[in-house]
């Protein structure tokens, strides 16, 4: 007899969620925590997320294919027990505590610790919601006093060390007066040997030979840390009916020096149509790498190089990917060697950014908008605006200009790089939808749609706080606008509007500003950026705060029935 099975059932049935070695007797374990301090408001907190079933129906499936699925959501699970220990040293054991305890209250806070991927709401600015301990910006990649300057000041010292240290797939320890960087592969071994394990099952199930080849390559990069040709082989499926993404790609997690990649997973079905429809923009990219504000002889040669754009619906998230902010869409992988050699993908999650829309973007645009704008804003204009985002991640610098070697952006740039090049993606991507109306490769009657629709997504953005990547670059996305008067607000009515006369020239002022820190690498005019721009203005703060009932992100729950 089939029955509905989670994948958290899953996960608890191979073991991979139990609390073993977090310290607590059982007995223990089923009271509610003592003497640590919780947030009074969890009700208010848990509020401001939109409950969204995601349920997939695998039954009708073959019986091979619901084998080759449960068998990338078991990997899929080891890499979030890994990421686990990336994001905080102390969030497994606090979630393995609070998942044993029998209580009304455990039960909400473990909720909130799994949105948040610990004790810290990313809501508030990354101030514990559970416990008085404040969050280390360094999450767990280094050790917890560790500053910048020291950090920087020791590569500085030890150059033998550098490329260990600044590697995204170290951790870095104290040894002594040393300091140490031990290898992905070795610490996270306990969940990254079963992960590999589970994709050469997978392999050998699928009937695609460039997925089968994929998951075999993965598997070693898992072992290795050595991802070229695992990403290489993920940009060269062909024909196949899933998607995989799980790798350690997003820096977002590391406050501290913006360098190190957090463990990721969506397992994913594709949508062959939608994705077929999306073909004919690749064909422009290099049009549009030329058409970007900054000088020619830094744009590069992209034409030729791989950009595969996929549709997808997810039935399984885990690791980075799961908590917060929920993505959309991705531009992978970061590797900026691959980027020059192969390309990169985009993929869109479809059911994620339905919900999305239907539950956050389009109640804050008739809430917040003039009335005949708020209607412009519409999930088509939406999905177009975060394609080209998207897009836009795959063009411009990927190194330093200057060095006379090779440097990565984000390397420079450390803490600030992920505002920096959200904004930047966001704003070059504009600036080529605007050449593809001007190319005719989208109406241009749809101008003031797409502009419209991009306001409503900047105000769903900027609830985040300026802690977060995304919400930190929307804020300065607006006051930039608002500078140039490409939007304004009636204080009148409290309503806000875009000039689509005046968002072109807006858009690629911004984006000459962004592509010139990044080719610069210049971490002093970025801090200027933020610093100018990146403040919440009080007419804003007391708009935002009419918008408490409608929730600030969707917090999917992802059901499979096998």
């Amino acid at each position: 007899m089939k029955r509905p099975a989670t994948a958290l059932r899953l996960a608890l049935a191979a073991g991979l969620c139990s609390a073993l070695g977090s310290g607590w007797a059982a007995g223990e374990a089923k009271r509610p925590p003592q003497g640590v301090k919780v947030a009074s408001d969890l009700d208010q907190r848990l509020a401001k997320y939109a409950p969204t079933d995601m349920p997939f129906d695998a039954r009708t499936l073959s019986e091979k294919d619901r084998q080759l699925l449960k068998h990338l959501v078991a990997a899929a699970s080891q890499l979030d027990e890994a990421y686990w220990r990336q994001t905080s040293r102390k969030a497994a054991a606090i979630r393995d505590r609070l998942r044993a305890a029998q209580d009304p209250r455990s039960a909400k806070l473990l909720r909130f610790v799994l949105i948040n991927g610990g004790p810290f709401d990313r809501l508030d600015e990354f101030k514990p919601f559970y416990g008085t301990a404040a969050f280390p910006p360094g999450a767990g990649f280094y050790p917890e006093d560790l500053t910048k300057e020291q950090f920087e000041a020791y590569v500085a010292a030890h150059p033998d060390q550098k490329d260990a240290l600044l590697s995204p797939y170290t951790v870095v320890k104290r040894e002594g007066k040393r300091l140490i960087a031990v290898p992905y592969h070795q610490e996270y071994a306990r969940w990254m040997a079963p992960a590999a394990r589970e994709l050469e099952v997978a392999a050998a199930l699928s009937g695609n030979a460039s997925f089968a080849r994929y998951l075999k390559s993965r598997a070693q990069s898992l072992l290795t840390d050595d991802y070229f040709q695992s990403d290489c082989d993920w940009l060269d499926l062909e024909d196949n009916p899933y998607e995989l993404v799980l790798a350690p790609y997003e820096v977002y997690e590391d406050q501290l020096m913006g360098i190190k990649a957090s463990y990721e997973a969506s397992v994913a079905i594709r949508d062959k149509a939608e994705s077929a429809r999306l073909k004919g923009y690749i064909s422009h990219l290099q049009e549009l790498e030329d058409n970007l504000p900054y000088p020619a002889a830094d744009r590069r040669k992209v034409g030729g190089l791989s950009s595969p754009m996929v549709v997808v619906r997810d039935i399984f998230r885990a690791g980075q990917a799961r908590v917060g902010y929920q993505a959309v869409a991705t531009n992978l992988p970061n590797d900026p060697k691959v980027h020059e050699a192969k390309g990169t993908k985009k993929v869109f999650w479809k059911n994620v950014m339905e919900a999305r829309v239907n539950q956050v973007i389009l109640p804050i645009s008739r809430a917040l908008l003039e009335p005949a704008q708020a209607k412009l804003v519409t999930s088509q204009s939406v999905f177009e605006n975060t394609m080209m985002h998207e897009l836009a991640h795959a063009l411009g610098p990927r190194y330093v200009s200057g060095t006379g070697e090779k440097v990565p952006v984000n390397q420079k740039l450390g803490e600030l790089y992920s505002a920096i090049e959200e904004m930047k993606a966001t704003a070059a991507g504009l600036v080529s939808l605007g050449w593809f109306f001007d190319h005719d490769v989208l109406p241009k009657s749809s101008a003031e749609e797409h502009y419209a629709s991009y306001l409503g997504s900047i105000f769903r953005a900027v609830r985040f706080g300026v802690s977060e990547a995304h919400g930190r670059a929307s804020m300065v996305e607006l006051n930039f606008a608002r500078e140039q008067s490409a939007i304004r607000r009636d204080s009148a009515t409290g309503r806000w509007s875009v000039d689509p006369a005046k968002m072109p020239g807006s858009l690629r002022s911004l984006a000459a500003t962004l592509l010139e820190i990044e080719r610069s690498g210049d971490h002093a005019a970025a801090s200027t950026l933020f610093a100018k721009y990146g403040n919440v203005p009080p007419d804003l703060k007391d708009d935002l705060s009419k918008l408490e009932k409608i929730p600030v992100e969707i917090e999917p729950n992802y059901r499979i029935v096998w």
